[in-house]
This record gives structure tokens, C-alpha cells and sequence, in this order.
């Protein structure tokens, strides 16, 4: 009861001071503030970080670059090097492959019944690997590329466009001309289902208009480009992974081995990585920054609490009278300390619930205008993901949490000394007290 008793007084003090309470607060107050919005905002970064890296990169492959730190020897990997490496081990799905180049063109069935076209050559893994959907047919397999098959995979949108329907388009032959007068032809084996990841084709009158990607077996397009497929060199390994697998020990297994290839070679140099560790790499960086900005947020919390110390003492002083009374009347000096603390913790977590109040407001504001830093992206892959993808700026609880702990350590650090103060008074001298 007593307890209850000190906080009603206290409060009721405080609002006798509403201006001089305030005033002492708005450092903490900004100090919370900065707090929370660093933590939210860095937390919601990391998620969308991983999502991208482990989108982008892919999420079930691993990548290695060999290399020569003096640039003097080739230590480019063949491409039955490449296979070899990917049968080694169970994990692996497969060696994943794209064309460095690829042809860009048009289908045209009749005046009707066209689309632009963009052919690539890939492998048979790479449907797993860029998360491609099929909505009839199959993707490329092995097979097409070892026999060199003239097997093609289209979008629907390009099958909607030259043969009215999906199920149309299946078995059908096509030739993909370019502007030098290039044709390739190829027999559609599949469908699959067209990703915007620009924004560009709601955009569009004309589906006519849009330019989809055909995919062909990397060895047939090597073929058509007249390129030997066989003396291509890699200095960038891309290996697919099973689904369940864990990526770690698929790095850890590419990382032994590629280490391994020139072990004797003081130059030759290896780095492996997958999208999950990208993310991690950067997220690091992320979590660096954060504790920056947190350490420099601490300080207003200082600068506060330095605010607060000052306040009690004219406290103490204004209340020196009272003091010496409640002491006369039998209160200890456990007592007054308690009193003075008690206040100055009291003020510290409402300038804390100011804070969060305040940073919840600021991340609604930010949360409304995402669209808005978006548009400033120069970079449309990047610009699209960011506005498709669920990004909510929430506060974050951690940092709720580690805001009220500061603010009551402030609160007491700062609150001891002008308690003591008040505790050391004799009972004498402060009734004789005059302001």
C-alpha cells in the first residue's frame, strides 16, 4: 500500500511540472525512438534480404568461382569436368547451365498468330533451380541434351499467342528467326507458366507485344550457335541441389573439392557460397550497422539521463522542506533513496512508452510511402521484387523490450545520485531550509 501510495504522489507531482517533466524526457524520448526504429527497421531488412538472395541466387544451389590470384594460370574448369563434378555426389541434382548468349527473335505461325522470342539455352536442372512452373508438357531433360534434341519449353503466354490454347501448342513445330535471318527450329515439349519480374506486362495493350523466353537444351543451342560445346571452359560452377538436401553440406562438399583440384598451386584460389550464405554475408553487415546506429541512439538515452540527473537535483532542492519532515516523522534514508529512484525510473518509462508510441507512428508513415523510396530503384528486377513482396514495417518487441531496460537502468544511474543526496540531509538543516 505504501508503494502505491509514493506513485500516486509521484505522479501527481509530475503533472504539477508537466513542462519541466517533458523537457527532460525528449532526449529519452528520442533516444527509444531511435532505438525502436533502427531495430524494426534493420530485423525487417534482414527477412527481406534472405528472401531475395535466396530468390535471386536460388535458394537449393550452390555457386563456385575458381581462379588465379596472379592471373597467370588457367584453372577453368571443362565442361565434362563440370558433369563429372556434378555425378560425384548424391546431393547434387545437376550441373546447372545457361547460355551466355542468346537469340533474339520472332515466332510467327501467320499474321495473327505471333511473339516475339527470346531462346536460351539451359539445362535440365534449371527448371529446379529458377523455380519455373510447368502447366503442360515437361521441361528439358537430360536426354534432350545428350542426344541434341531440337526440344523446346514455352511460356503460356507465347502458346496463347500463336496457338490460342496451352494444350495446342504441345507437339507443335516452330522456327525462331532473328533480324540477320537466322532460323532455328524446335518442337514445343512443354509450357510453362510466364513470370513478370519487371512489372512491364500489365503494362501492355498487347500480349503480342511481350517477349518470352524459349528454352532449349544447352547443347542444342551450342549446336546452333556452331559453338563445341565440349572445349567450353568454366571459371563460375552452379550445382543444383536435391530438394531436402542441406546446402551447407553441398558448399562444404564443393569447397573440399574444388580446394583439392590445385592443392599443389600457391596461386589457385576457390570460393563457394549459396544464396542462403549471400544473405547471411550481407545480413551480417546489416546487423553491424545496426549496432552502430543502436550505439549512437544510446547516447541521446545518456544525454537524457544527464537531463533527468539535473531535474532531480532541483527536485531534491525545491523539496528540501519535505524532506526534512517525512524524516522527522520517522522516514529512513532507504526510504527517501527509494522515493527519488522510483521518480526518476517513472519518467524514464513514460518518455519510453512516448518513444515506442512515436516510432510506431513514424514506421506507419514509412510503411504507406514504400512504394515511393521503391520508385527510386534504378534497377527494374530489383524495383518489382521490392513492391510484389509483403514487406510490413512492424515494431519490433525486441526492441520494445531492450528500449524499457535502458530506460530503467537510465532511469536508476542517473536517479542514485540526487536520491543519495536527498537521503544525506539532516533533519535540521532542512526544515530550516528557505528557497
Amino acid at each position: 500500500m505504501y508503494y502505491i501510495e509514493q506513485v500516486v504522489y509521484i505522479l501527481s507531482d509530475m503533472m504539477k511540472n508537466k513542462m519541466r517533466v517533458f523537457l527532460t524526457m525528449i532526449g529519452i524520448i528520442i533516444g527509444v525512438c531511435a532505438v525502436v526504429l533502427i531495430i524494426s527497421v534493420g530485423f525487417t531488412a534482414t527477412n527481406v534480404v534472405e528472401l531475395y538472395f535466396s530468390g535471386s541466387l536460388g535458394g537449393n544451389r550452390v555457386q563456385g568461382d575458381v581462379y588465379s590470384v596472379n592471373h597467370t594460370d588457367d584453372y577453368d574448369m571443362s565442361y565434362s569436368e563440370l558433369l563429372e563434378l556434378a555425378d560425384s555426389n548424391e546431393m547434387f541434382l545437376g550441373a546447372l547451365l545457361e547460355s551466355n548468349d542468346s537469340v533474339l527473335g520472332n515466332v510467327v505461325i501467320d499474321e495473327s498468330h505471333y511473339a516475339p522470342a527470346n531462346l536460351k539455352g539451359v539445362s535440365a536442372c534449371y527448371a529446379q533451380a529458377h523455380q519455373i512452373i510447368m502447366k503442360s508438357g515437361r521441361f528439358i531433360n537430360s536426354a534432350d541434351s545428350a542426344c541434341k534434341s531440337s526440344s523446346v519449353v514455352i511460356s503460356d503466354i507465347m502458346a496463347e499467342c500463336c496457338f490460342d490454347s496451352i494444350d495446342n501448342a504441345i507437339g507443335k513445330t516452330i522456327s525462331i528467326g532473328n533480324d540477320s535471318g537466322q532460323m532455328i527450329d524446335a518442337v514445343v515439349v512443354g509450357v510453362y507458366t510466364a513470370v513478370d519480374n519487371t512489372g512491364k506486362l500489365n503494362r501492355l495493350s498487347d500480349k503480342h507485344l511481350w517477349v518470352s523466353n524459349i528454352y532449349c537444351s544447352y547443347e542444342y543451342f551450342n549446336k546452333c550457335m556452331n559453338i563445341d560445346t565440349n572445349s567450353l571452359k568454366y571459371d563460375t560452377i552452379n550445382i543444383v541441389v536435391k530438394d531436402g538436401v542441406n546446402v551447407e553440406s553441398a558448399v562444404n562438399y564443393l569447397m573440399r573439392v574444388l580446394m583439392n583440384r590445385f592443392a599443389d598451386k600457391e596461386d589457385y584460389r576457390s570460393d563457394v557460397y549459396s544464396g542462403y550464405s549471400q544473405a547471411a554475408n550481407t545480413n551480417d553487415t546489416v546487423y553491424l550497422l545496426m549496432i552502430v546506429f543502436v550505439a549512437a541512439a544510446v547516447l541521446s538515452l545518456i544525454v537524457g539521463g544527464i537531463s533527468l540527473m539535473n531535474t532531480m537535483l532541483v527536485n531534491v532542492k525545491e523539496r528540501t522542506k519535505e524532506i526534512g519532515t517525512k524524516k522527522a516523522i520517522g522516514a529512513s534514508n532507504s526510504d527517501i533513496v527509494m522515493q527519488f529512484v522510483t521518480e526518476s525510473v517513472i519518467i524514464c518509462l513514460f518518455a519510453c512508452a512516448i518513444g515506442v508510441i512515436l516510432s510506431f507512428i513514424i514506421l506507419l508513415i514509412l510503411e504507406s510511402r514504400l512504394g515511393f523510396f521503391f520508385e527510386m530503384i534504378p534497377d527494374e528486377s530489383l524495383k518489382y521484387f521490392l513492391n510484389t513482396s509483403d514487406i510490413s514495417l512492424a515494431v519490433n518487441g525486441w526492441a520494445v523490450l531492450i528500449s524499457a531496460i535502458f530506460s530503467i537502468v537510465v532511469g536508476i544511474t542517473f536517479g542514485v545520485y540526487p536520491a543519495l543526496k536527498a537521503a544525506k540531509m539532516s533533519i535540521t538543516d532542512a526544515l530550516r531550509y528557505e528557497l
